[in-house]
């Protein structure tokens, strides 16, 4: 593997990890910001919550089609990186509850590329590479998880000011955060590297390998018939539905795009991907206007199983932010917890996280996704029924 696909991947798993920490050292001291320092209610900090991922909503499929459509995914990043920036300047320097809610709907903005490295991943990576290219990044993210609450146990003794800003222990996730993210700024910056999509790089050399025999035989040379019946027998093939498939010396391949795979660049080899991927393209028709458009995304995305995964995530997703969002001052009012208890609180339960995680992994050797999502999500749903009970009591 190249030292420039090295320093890719680890820019990436960067993001995913840094996005963990952010959102770990900051809810646990978020309520005490704002009830101690601003005077806000629950409601606030509920909405307060709820406008980062507010923003990632709204901005992730803006960066996702514009990924699409460019596939700059640096300069996405980079740019989406600042609003992490500014809103956790804004956050370490907030002087109303409404500069922390902006603060957190801009940082919420940049959490948005996430969307784009997702694709980034999809592009770079084999079939067989990308499930365990995902499960690596999701568990990065859950390593950022543990470390952010582990981290409050020592910014919690910071008490200086710095000009006109304050660094306490309710200011200082942000400020820990800007460092953070200008750091990732700079690693994408220099050790980013744009790489063409694995597909397009197999049919690039499939294309040059057929392009050098039909010069040969143009030329005059013998043999060059059985070259070409050859090239097409250790080359994989092209088909029109699924672009590649698999041949007598796909291992070779595999080795050769992870080791040799060229950089997003102006070569003559990128030439050869776009006379490929236009090929591909004209045989599949494109939706001629707006109402056959709208029509292909329905069938394209409202198809059973994807709506089933998305309904299953969305469950997942809005029982773990509910529980989160009631937890800290749940905690803070039946069992008198401070910050650090509340810290102490998260980082074990993000142990716990990582343990399942690892379980969760081990199991799906063994179970079939359809089982193993249906299993998963019914126990989701029971515990979150569970813990609802008991604060009901």
């Amino acid at each position: 593997m190249s030292v420039k696909r090295v320093l890719t991947k680890f820019s990436i798993y960067s993001f995913f990890l840094f996005s963990g920490i952010e959102y770990a050292v900051i809810l646990p001291t978020l309520w005490d910001y704002l009830r101690l320092q601003f005077g806000a209610s629950k409601w606030f900090y509920g909405l307060t919550l709820s406008a980062f991922s507010m923003a990632n909503l709204l901005v992730g499929p803006i960066f996702g089609l514009v990924f699409d459509s460019t596939h700059r995914t640096k300069l996405i990043v980079l740019f989406a990186n600042l609003f992490e920036i500014g809103g956790n300047f804004m956050y370490f320097s907030a002087q109303s509850k409404y500069m922390v809610l902006g603060s957190r709907f801009l940082a919420g903005i940049g959490a948005g590329a996430g969307a784009t490295l997702f694709g980034e991943v999809s592009r770079m990576t084999t079939q067989k590479e990308r499930t365990k290219a995902f499960t690596i990044m999701n568990a990065v993210r859950q390593m950022g998880l543990v470390l952010g609450p582990g981290l409050n146990i020592f910014l919690r003794r910071l008490d200086y000011k710095i000009g006109p800003f304050i660094l306490n222990k309710y200011t200082s996730p942000g400020a820990l955060m800007v460092v953070i993210w200008t750091i990732l700024e700079l690693a994408f910056l220099f050790f980013f590297f744009e790489s063409p999509p694995v597909d397009d790089f197999v049919k690039s050399q499939y294309q040059q390998h057929l392009e050098r025999s039909h010069q040969q035989q143009a030329e005059g040379s013998g043999n060059n018939s059985d070259n070409t019946e050859v090239a097409g027998k250790q080359y994989i093939g092209v088909n029109q539905n699924s672009g590649v498939q698999n041949s007598n010396c796909d291992s070779q391949l595999r080795l050769s795009e992870q080791e040799k795979m060229p950089l997003l660049a102006e070569d003559d080899s990128m030439k050869d991907v776009q006379i490929v991927e236009t090929k591909q393209r004209s045989s599949t028709p494109e939706p001629q206007n707006f109402m056959h458009r709208v029509y292909w995304l329905l069938v394209e995305f409202l198809r059973p199983e994807l709506v089933y995964l998305l309904a299953a995530f969305f469950v997942v997703l809005f029982n773990q932010t509910s529980i989160e969002t009631m937890v800290v001052p749940m905690l803070e009012d039946l069992l008198g917890w401070s910050e650090f208890e509340t810290s102490l609180f998260f980082c074990g339960a993000g142990v716990e996280l990582l343990i399942t995680f690892a379980i969760l992994v081990l199991l799906s050797k063994k179970l079939t996704d359809r089982y193993f999502i249906a299993t998963c999500l019914y126990i989701t749903c029971f515990m979150a029924g569970g813990f609802c009970y008991l604060v009901y009591l």
